[in-house]
């Protein structure tokens, strides 16, 4: 049993690369071969594969956002990048011969819209099971602006496609969405967390972080561990890590080790922070999937942490969220909806910030009485912990949300069908 796991990406702090990371781990402990190809950070790499090669990011600037070229020279472009797609594929697997290939959101996210063409061409000449698994779809963002019919009738035709062995959601909001749209069946796979095999503790490494940081032993570390873009709402963190300062004499440093994905939203965040008053610290080059030297693992920011915020308005699950409850510790979270509709019922105890907000421009902005309440109590929380309550999110999480849960799912997807 070959398997492949697909995505623009891998190695990286995004989600998606870390739940590869467990299918691949998951799939080898039922005996089975994985590999893992992206565009980079894989087992086997091509830029084409990717959404950042330069060819890549002009067709996707005419195809989603303005057409700066006749519709005949997008045509041409598309051609090109999807030879390079085919080429990169049938050369890949050639020498890893899958018997399925787990397509991750190129499929749902037409950020490369050539490459998922190619992968359906170039699985279909060969006879490779697809599996889609969507950790998102373009219908939930604003950056999908079709420029063209040429685009159209690939959008609606391959994103997803109809002719897939299987897709797989991490919700069930995102299951109703894609029945509703596309009158495709699918399955809820949740995301997972390896507690075996990580573990957080402190060492004499990760020790040195705080003092790299700036931070003093008696100074307050909240985390936030998501890339930098708009979904995530940062400003939340913000502003309650701004009101936890107002409210105590020891030191609050906000530490956001995560891509920085999105520039105006990133530009954004700085003039807000100064408006308030407040200065967050930015470390992504700090902050590397496994360590390095002179780098931290994303684990050993969680071992470091008085508080994590979590603030997300949109998520299509949660892995950050759950990477904090197995790493125990607190936790302010703003209630999105798949929280709520699939995780929140679990039974988890976390700091919340409610589930609506307004906006002012740019910025979005929760009820002050919200804020502050919920800043007091993380503060009461970091003065007086209450270990109990997180070792009860621990084992809820552990109990529902382990590797040995993912094993179990990637049996039913990969071997019960062919023992049948």
């Amino acid at each position: 049993m070959k398997i492949a796991l697909l995505h623009f990406r891998a190695g990286e702090t995004d989600g998606v690369s870390l739940e590869m990371d467990k299918w691949k781990k998951a799939i080898g402990n039922i005996g089975g071969e994985c590999t893992i190809i992206a565009g980079s950070g894989g087992d086997y790499n091509d830029p084409y594969l990717s959404y950042r090669h330069d060819d890549v990011v002009k067709f996707f600037a005419n195809a989603f956002t303005k057409l700066s070229v006749t519709e005949d020279e997008l045509r041409v472009a598309y051609k090109e990048i999807y030879s390079h797609a085919c080429r990169a594929l049938t050369s890949i697997f050639n020498s890893v011969k899958p018997d399925s290939v787990v397509v991750n959101n190129i499929y749902s996210l037409p950020l490369n819209l050539p490459l998922a063409v190619a992968i359906s061409d170039v699985c279909g000449k060969r006879g490779i099971e697809i599996i889609g698994f969507h950790h998102d779809f373009y219908w939930e963002r604003e950056i999908y602006n079709v420029t063209c019919p040429f685009i159209a009738e690939l959008v609606e035709e391959y994103f997803p496609p109809q002719n897939l062995a299987r897709h797989l959601v991490i919700n069930s909001i995102a299951q109703q969405s894609l029945s509703e749209r596309k009158d495709l069946p699918s399955k809820v796979v949740d995301n997972y967390f390896d507690f075996e095999e990580v573990t957080f503790a402190k060492d004499d490494y990760n020790s040195q972080l705080r003092s790299t940081l700036g931070i003093a032993e008696n100074d307050i570390f909240a985390l936030h561990a998501t890339r930098i873009v708009k979904r995530k709402s940062i400003e939340f963190a913000l502003e309650v890590c701004a009101q936890m300062q107002k409210c105590t004499q020891r030191k609050v440093h906000l530490i956001f080790p995560g891509l920085e994905e999105d520039p105006p939203y990133y530009e954004m965040l700085h003039r807000y922070a100064k408006e308030i008053g407040f200065s967050p610290t930015f470390v992504p080059d700090l902050c590397t999937h496994t360590r390095k030297e002179g780098t931290f693992s994303l684990w050993d920011f969680y071992v470091t942490a008085d508080v994590v915020t979590y603030t997300s308005t949109y998520e299509g699950w949660g892995n950050q969220l759950i990477e904090a409850i197995a790493a125990m510790k607190p936790i302010v979270i703003y209630e999105y909806p798949v929280y709520k509709s699939n995780i929140k019922p679990l039974g988890f105890e976390l700091f919340s910030l409610g589930d609506s907000y307004t906006k002012a421009g740019d910025v979005l902005q929760l009820p002050r009485q919200r804020v502050k309440d919920t800043a007091q109590s993380v503060l009461e929380f970091i003065e007086n912990p209450q270990p109990q309550i997180l070792q009860k999110n621990y084992d809820i999480a552990k109990e529902h949300l382990s590797i040995n849960a993912l094993e179990k799912v990637c049996y039913r997807l990969f071997c019960e069908k062919k023992s049948s």
